[in-house]
């Protein structure tokens, strides 16, 4: 399984068909790794997923601990991914 943790495309660029290129992409990189499924977790871009072919298949759960914030002021905190060279490849 291929896991897509999400896709952003700068609003400038969107409707151009650069998320779903991205996603081609990332299918393309996930298959070649031996990948028969890629699943992901969305909260905004649902009807995006369900265009290029995805289906719901599970319900998404969190629980947080104990003392931690879960975050409600709606702000993203983005963790660097380590470079790799599948990554590389995506991002030229």
């Amino acid at each position: 399984m291929a896991w897509l943790e999400e896709i952003i495309v700068a609003s400038s660029h969107r409707r151009q068909r650069v998320s779903e290129a991205l996603m081609d992409s990332f299918e393309e990189w996930a298959r070649s790794k031996g990948a028969v499924l890629s699943a992901l977790a969305t909260r905004r871009a649902a009807s995006f997923y369900e265009a290029i072919e995805y289906q719901q298949s599970a319900a998404y759960l969190e629980n947080y601990y104990e003392g931690q914030s879960n975050n409600q002021s709606g702000s993203l905190t983005v963790l660097p991914l380590p470079q790799t060279k599948a990554l590389g490849a995506l991002n030229d």
